[in-house]
């Protein structure tokens, strides 16, 4: 039997699900330790055994944190299973704790590192400590990035025959098929709607009060007959769009996820529609990699004309973390129209589908983040932030641009110049970005590569191996 530990049963249920059907393909039964939540009966149909596990995961009282490891501690020798599989930092380390002295084989899943373990502070180095000691007997120790595998390895918290390095957590390339979406209902359509009969008004005011606004966002203030005239004679523009481009993040609404700076990046973009170049809003300091992206068209134009983009926030707000967004920034940020909150949507794949774009400006400390994988596997162009995580689904100037993090000036440069891009070059990152998504972050290079683990530390008589993966 193999036992998979999380913090939550939603994290396992959205995210492992494939892996255990694998698993139970493969020969084993498979049982869950995590806390009960809504997702629990997901993990009932799919064939597992449950368990409950009592953790609060942000809590740093000793003796809190004592009895999650005296809970595991039982439940561990009460079920014996050959073979135990870590998700989430909690269980990664308490439970990889208790299986070796148990003597237990089990792997742990480092899935992105927050800030809490980068920082020089007593905490951090408490961390660190228990990284260390729990991983000893752990047979091996995936990571999502390069850098939190060699940051392990270079404060010997593990041997370089543990680590070993995987694409994430993966992306189903079947699920996230933008194949099954042409022809879909467009979801924004209705906002949208709404969005330009407002504008209208608002246009229709300013005209008979003697202001005149054509191309662009008629509710843009600096959308103005002299202005595009100008613009069109000085460098060309682009033609005028049926519908606005459409950037959408998908986030914990959390700062660290760069909510904020997206919020300011969208002001910076929407306000400045169609009158200022992105060179224009970019400092001369400024050393984002979308400063100069290889992908970027020498000829296109300088001003573009048509609807200002439009961005769209996806997520939930956790009001339990300390960087939160609040409901008064979010109702701010629409208020102004640089945003539209669609708030928690179970599934993401129509939103996607029918978005230009998917941005992800975090500076969290990410493993790989799942919302780009699965635009990548919906053949969407991707803006990141240049930092831990983020970076590595991004091939800058290929299926997407690099930002600066922590810097919605290099951001809002970033979705200008994708918006400027030429359709059909556009349509070329978006097709990098399923290439990308179906040789490197297809969820069945996981998958094998923990059945091969699985068959190593726990062999079944049909799925024994004789090496390591």
């Amino acid at each position: 039997m193999v036992l998979i530990v999380s913090n939550s049963s939603w994290y396992i249920a959205n995210f492992r699900l494939p892996l255990i059907q694998a698993i139970q393909r493969a020969g084993y039964r498979v049982a869950v330790l995590a806390p009960g939540d809504e997702h629990t009966h997901r993990l009932a149909d799919a064939g597992c055994s449950l368990h409950e596990l009592r953790i609060r995961n942000k809590s740093i009282n000793p003796l809190t944190e004592l009895t999650v490891v005296w809970q595991l501690w039982k439940i561990y020798r009460r079920l014996r299973p050959d073979a135990i599989l870590h998700f989430t930092p909690k269980p990664n380390i308490y439970g990889s704790f208790v299986a070796g002295i148990l003597g237990i084989p089990g792997t742990s899943d480092i899935a992105g590192l927050g800030n809490v373990f980068v920082r020089d502070s007593l905490l951090s180095r408490i961390v660190r400590g228990l990284y260390r000691v729990s991983q000893r007997r752990t047979r091996k120790v995936f990571f999502q990035n390069p850098d939190d595998r060699d940051l392990f390895l270079h404060h010997r918290i593990v041997r370089p025959d543990q680590a070993c390095l995987l694409p994430g957590s993966g992306v189903d390339l079947a699920w996230f098929d933008p194949a099954a979406w042409t022809g879909s209902p467009d979801p924004y359509a209705e906002i949208e709607e709404d969005c330009a009969a407002a504008a209208a008004g608002a246009s229709g005011a300013a005209t008979s009060g003697g202001a005149t606004a054509e191309g662009g966002d008629p509710a843009s203030p600096t959308a103005t007959a002299g202005v595009a005239s100008s613009a069109a004679t000085a460098g060309g523009v682009v033609p005028a769009a049926a519908t606005p481009l459409r950037f959408l993040m998908i986030a914990r609404l959390i700062r660290e996820k760069g909510v904020a700076d997206y919020a300011a990046a969208a002001q910076l973009v929407r306000a400045a529609w169609p009158a200022a170049p992105a060179a224009a809003a970019v400092p001369a300091t400024q050393t984002s990699p979308a400063a100069a992206a290889p992908g970027a068209s020498a000829t296109a134009p300088a001003t573009p004309a048509g609807p200002a983009p439009r961005f769209y926030l996806i997520g939930y707000i956790d009001p339990n973390n300390p960087g939160a967004i609040t409901e008064q920034e979010l109702a701010a940020w629409q208020a102004d129209g640089s945003i539209t909150w669609l708030g928690r949507q179970h599934d993401v794949r129509p939103w996607i589908a029918a978005a230009d774009c998917i941005v992800l400006p975090s500076y969290y400390r990410e493993g790989t983040p799942r919302t780009l994988l699965e635009g990548l596997a919906m053949a969407k162009p991707l803006i990141a932030a240049d930092s831990i995580g983020t970076r590595e689904p991004v091939h800058h100037g290929e299926n997407g641009l690099l930002c600066a993090p922590r810097d919605p000036v290099s951001l809002a440069a970033s979705i200008h110049q994708l918006a400027i891009l030429a359709p059909h070059e556009r349509q070329t990152m978006a097709a990098a970005s399923r290439t990308i998504a179906r040789t490197r972050y297809n969820m069945h290079i996981v998958i094998d590569t923990y059945l091969a683990t699985l068959a190593y530390i726990a062999p079944t008589p049909h799925t024994a191996h004789p090496h390591a993966p």
